[in-house]
């Protein structure tokens, strides 16, 4: 898909390829929002490997998306971790909190994201892992 986009005859060279998505975040809640309209660069690997891992493998859609709202929290917004509920992951990504948790399952089973509770009813901190980019 990328490569045909990005001219490139070896598949696996797509993978290096970096994309841009542009990424509407209006909301603030105790935070300082980032600008309407932003850029977030991703590998390439995000959506031409691991979208079709865990939306065809998987069979979740949901954990695709769940993994991208934490991407632009923490990579795209220069951090390492993020303190995130549950309520508003699932606002940001248009899904349940059930569907939430079950894709945060399946992150974490996939060793995606790594999660830090300080105690049992804290919101936990949510870090992005990116294996491939070693």
């Amino acid at each position: 898909m990328l490569a045909a986009l990005a001219g490139l005859d070896n598949p696996i060279s797509c993978a290096k390829v970096a994309i841009t998505i542009v990424v509407n975040n209006n909301e603030g809640r105790g935070r300082a929002p980032m600008k309407p309209t932003s850029w977030l660069r991703m590998d390439g690997y995000v959506v031409d490997v691991l979208m079709r891992d865990l939306v065809g493998h998987d069979h979740s859609p949901a954990a695709f998306l769940v993994y991208l709202s934490l991407y632009a929290e923490t990579h795209g917004a220069g951090r390492r971790s993020t303190r995130v509920s549950l309520a508003r992951l699932a606002e940001r990504a248009g899904l349940s909190k059930s569907a939430v948790q079950a894709a945060l399952r399946i992150l974490l089973r996939r060793q995606l994201v790594k999660a830090h509770h300080a105690s049992r009813t804290a919101v936990p901190e949510y870090g992005v892992l990116r294996p491939w980019a070693r």
